[in-house]
């Protein structure tokens, strides 16, 4: 069955929000508000926000989850994902949000603390008789935690065995839901339970199922894991894509060629505020702790201790105080493992570097994420890869086997390193990078204005002079397809703005013709008289 445009899974989200807007109640058994509901979620966050207004997709979500509905969210890092988590708490409500790591978790705490919520991580170092009692009397308005501790944790757990904590529970949020498919069964196993949460807690508790990495056959893998009816529930997908982050893909020799970062810290250094802020990111935690060594070699002497390596194995102090430092800026440069990759939310990352090839697209570019956010920041992605993932080769012969000879060596060749294919087609890109991942995710389309309002491309860089005059210059080009045949050099943002583009030509065509009808008819009018 062919999947729907975005158009109609937004009109059918809409329409479901719809449906329970007029199916629900409120406690006192009054016909629901939206219009009061939404009024009073604005008011609350531009109190608590020194007047900044939430977007309209962030109270869709939150009036959603208020009225029960089963969500997801697809929206880039640095987008608001967040905020809506918090919309529940304040009509009352507890919201549990199941979060994978300890650093994450720690990093929204600060967040809803800046609005004026009562926010807890929970894991096993932080568990205690004291949190269990302030959870049930009332004393906290959202939970971070993680799937174990639900599933675990023998105290945790018994939360859900009471019927005070059941009474005010109003929504499940699992953040980083793409980890359901790449962590479950195997590295994590209980992502592919979290299921089970339906039985631990009220019928008609909404999920929330949040990513910046879901492409459509996550989604579904993922909707079908928390029994979410993506048909019945609301959908938000605002893309991934990140235009004020510029991708690169550099080569290096190979997996241990560790000087091939020299070139990233050249300097000139005098001062620690001259060093780019930057992470590396590395697959393995030896690795982070090597090139720690080797990078701050490539640094003045007065300037090494700004270099600082990063991993899950290191104390939980040690994690908070290196966090601590690079947010202020007493260290410039982080080497981590993933354990960094989908925490560290500081705005002024100027630059990511991922060591090697990764093991899919969606890793690189959720750690690619970590640059950049902050919209006016335009900030740099670079991946470094070995050589050998260009490099064929022949596989390797099998031996003879009596009875069973070989057959002929096929003349084929074999790429050297086994890469994840849509990751493999990104890095080898003849095309935009940026069209790859938008077809990968299925992102949706977006506009000039919209997406590019903070970038640093010039009118000229978006739209060259030549390629609108070659537009303009042929009539017979009708579509974005024409615009890909008919002309030449190939402009970058067919796919992605041609609509827009032909849409403002017709406009102009239809005003300069109604000029000249209205000059002709005023010349016959003249002529008359």
């Amino acid at each position: 069955m062919a999947r729907l445009s975005h158009e109609q899974v937004k009109l059918r989200s809409f329409k479901n929000l719809d449906e329970a807007r007029k199916t629900f109640k409120e406690k006192d058994g009054k016909p629901y508000d939206s219009r009061a509901t939404r009024s009073f979620f604005t008011d609350e966050i531009k109190k608590r926000m020194d007047g900044k207004c939430p977007f309209d997709w962030q109270l869709d979500l939150g009036e959603a989850l208020y009225l029960g509905l089963d969500s997801v969210m697809i929206a880039r890092t640095g987008a608001g994902k967040t905020l809506p988590f918090a919309l529940p708490a304040l009509l009352g409500g507890t919201v549990l949000v199941l979060s994978p790591l300890n650093m994450l978790q720690d990093d929204h705490v600060e967040s809803f603390e800046k609005l004026g919520l009562r926010a807890l991580a929970i894991n096993g170092d932080t568990w205690s008789e004291d949190v269990r009692k302030k959870i049930l009397k009332d004393e906290v308005d959202i939970i971070l935690t993680s799937p174990e501790m639900c599933f675990l944790h023998e105290g945790f757990r018994d939360l859900f065995t009471s019927s005070n904590f059941a009474k005010k529970l109003a929504a499940i949020i699992i953040d980083e839901c793409h980890l359901i498919v790449s962590w479950g069964d195997k590295f994590r196993p209980t992502y592919s339970q979290l299921a089970t949460l339906r039985s631990l807690v009220p019928v008609g508790i909404p999920v929330l199922a949040t990513s910046a990495t879901l492409s459509p056959a996550a989604l579904d893998s993922t909707a079908t894991t928390l029994e979410i009816d993506l048909k019945h529930a609301f959908y938000v997908n605002l893309g991934n894509d990140r235009p004020n982050i510029t991708y690169r893909v550099n080569t290096m020799s190979s997996q241990r060629d560790y000087d091939a970062l020299r070139q990233y810290f050249t300097g000139p250094y005098t001062k620690l505020e001259d060093i780019e802020r930057t992470v590396v990111f590395v697959d393995k935690r030896i690795v982070s702790q090597i090139i720690c060594k080797r990078v701050r070699t490539f640094l003045p002497a007065l300037l090494r201790g700004a270099v600082a390596y990063y991993h899950s194995v290191r104390r939980s102090r040690a994690k908070r105080r290196i966090m601590r430092q690079f947010r202020s800026g007493k260290r410039r440069i982080l080497i981590a493992t993933e354990a960094a990759g989908m925490g560290a939310d500081i705005p002024d990352i100027a630059r990511v570097i991922q060591f090697g090839v990764p093991n899919s697209l969606s890793t690189w570019l959720q750690r690619a994420g970590r640059a950049g956010r902050c919209q006016t920041l335009q900030a740099s992605a670079i991946l470094l890869a070995e050589r050998s993932m260009f490099e064929k080769q022949r596989p390797k012969a099998k031996k003879n086997v009596p009875g069973n000879p070989v057959p002929p060596f096929p003349p084929m060749m074999i790429r050297a390193k086994k890469v994840d294919p849509t990751l493999r087609q990104w890095i080898e890109a003849t095309v935009c990078r940026r069209d790859v991942a938008d077809e990968y995710y299925d992102n949706p389309p977006r506009t000039i204005v919209n997406d590019y309002m903070h970038s640093v491309f010039s009118p000229e860089s978006l739209l060259p002079t030549i390629i609108l005059n070659r537009i303009t210059s042929k009539p017979r080009i009708r579509t974005v397809e024409d615009i890909l045949r008919e002309v030449e050099p190939r402009w970058a943002f067919a796919k992605k703005h041609g609509e827009d583009l032909l849409a403002r030509l017709r406009v102009v065509d239809e005003e300069r013709n109604q000029r000249l009808a209205d000059e002709r008819r005023r010349k016959a009018e003249e002529k008359a008289e």
